[in-house]
């Protein structure tokens, strides 16, 4: 799990203006961005650089290995996903957390469904 939480930087603290989703004891991994760093692009480009330094942390056998794209499609790949979440975070402000989780949810759903249907094909 992701979640974005707003906070403010008091004598060497951090005050969340909001719960986090998390139990009681739980570890969790903090990225600090300051207002100037708010923009999409910026995000982006935090979570892929914590996402990339997480996935070199992990033994090999921890994470299935990435299909064999040609460089082009992972560009194209990665160029449609941030799309995507431009889309998203224009749309998010209109709808609770939990309508946001449910369709998530569905969209899981579904796309686990086409994958399992490609297979059938094969």
């Amino acid at each position: 799990m992701m979640t974005e939480l707003e906070a403010i930087y008091r004598k060497g603290t951090l005050e969340l203006k909001s719960l986090l989703p998390v139990k009681e004891g739980e570890v969790v991994r903090v990225v600090v961005m300051t207002d100037k760093e708010v923009s999409l692009q910026d995000r982006v480009a935090v979570m892929h650089k914590v996402a990339d330094a997480w996935l070199a942390q992990q033994p090999a056998q921890a994470i299935p290995s990435m299909p064999d794209y040609p460089q082009e499609e992972w560009v194209r790949l990665d160029a449609e996903l941030d799309k995507v979440l431009a889309e998203i975070e224009q749309k998010a402000a209109r709808y609770s957390e939990e309508e946001i989780a449910a369709d998530v949810e569905e969209a899981v759903k579904a796309t686990r469904k086409q994958k399992r249907q490609r297979k059938k094909k094969k």
